[in-house]
């Protein structure tokens, strides 16, 4: 197979005996001329069909030398999938990997997995990630999962019906969307979270910090305990110039105080505390109307 040299600036004229032109290999790209098609961009990996046209011109158009190999043959050449397994050490920037039909590997394996990565997979298909950094999208369908070893920085996960996803730390700022009948369990789930779950959705949190919310100077108002003997919830009112609403669930509660609603929001256990920086109504709900939380607030 012939290889030409073009300086930079300079073009070749290529004769074409065949019907197919086929550009095997090239130290960058050029252009494809003719009078019959006009002007074609020339690559690695590229063929072009001649129909009538006996010879073109290769342009280097760059400030560069270019080597081009390139075929003309009277067959029609094409590149398909070996099968097997695919192993990625290191897969920098933002990439994008496509398998014809028949020719997708049954699994592939990416060790590293840098900068913003998309990887769509097909059904039954699965993928291993050994360190995840940075921002990430993982897209799964049906009967998919994956597993994730170490998740930092800001990551986004959605899963579909009957998939999973297991984190074993989960530092900074996340957030995770589970559709029906899916469930996420976080070892330790340090900084600030946010955690949406649909109905017959679970959350199982091992370590949970001590401290949640957000403190601020002002004037420190004592508030009279919660008041649930009449009703599960409790109303707190509006109040423009708080700064800090403090929650702290009794030591002596047998149940969850939950702050936002009937099973909304944040639970507090036994001996919690929660610092709300919002001078908005607040809605108390407890699990057992003997329990109560002692309320404090910070003022302007």
């Amino acid at each position: 197979m012939p290889i030409i040299r073009i300086d930079a600036g300079k073009e070749k004229l290529i004769k074409t005996s065949g019907k197919y032109l086929s550009i095997i290999n090239s130290t960058g790209s050029f252009s494809i001329e003719s009078p019959q098609f006009g002007s074609v961009l020339g690559e690695l990996g590229r063929q072009l069909e001649l129909d009538d046209v006996r010879e073109v011109l290769f342009c280097n158009t760059s400030n560069q030398p270019l080597n081009v190999e390139y075929e003309v043959a009277n067959i029609k050449v094409h590149i398909s999938g070996k099968g097997g397994a695919v192993s990625i050490e290191n897969l920098p920037a933002v990439q994008a990997v496509s398998f014809e039909s028949n020719s997708f590997p049954s699994a592939f394996t990416v060790n590293n997995l840098p900068a913003v990565q998309q990887v769509a997979l097909e059904a039954n298909q699965s993928v291993s990630v050994d360190n995840l950094p940075a921002v990430q999208q993982v897209a799964l369908e049906a009967n998919q999962s994956v597993s994730v070893e170490n998740l930092p920085a800001v990551q986004q996960v959605a899963l579909e019906a009957n998939q999973s996803v297991s984190v074993d730390n989960l530092p900074a700022v996340q957030q995770v969307a589970l559709e029906a009948n899916q469930s996420v369990s976080v070892d330790n789930l340090p900084a600030v979270q946010q955690v949406t779950l649909e109905p017959e959705q679970s959350i199982s949190v091992a370590n949970f910090p001590t401290e949640f919310g957000v403190k601020s100077g002002g004037s420190y108002n004592p508030l009279a305990p919660a008041d649930f003997t009449q009703s599960n919830t409790v109303e707190l009112a509006k109040n423009k110039e708080r700064l800090t609403l403090v929650i702290m669930a009794s030591e002596d509660n047998t149940g969850l105080i939950w702050v936002g609603g009937e099973r909304a929001g944040i639970p507090l256990s036994a001996g919690r505390e929660f610092n709300l920086g919002s001078g908005s109504a607040v809605t108390l709900y407890a699990q057992n109307p003997a329990d109560t939380c002692y309320l404090a607030e910070v003022t302007k």
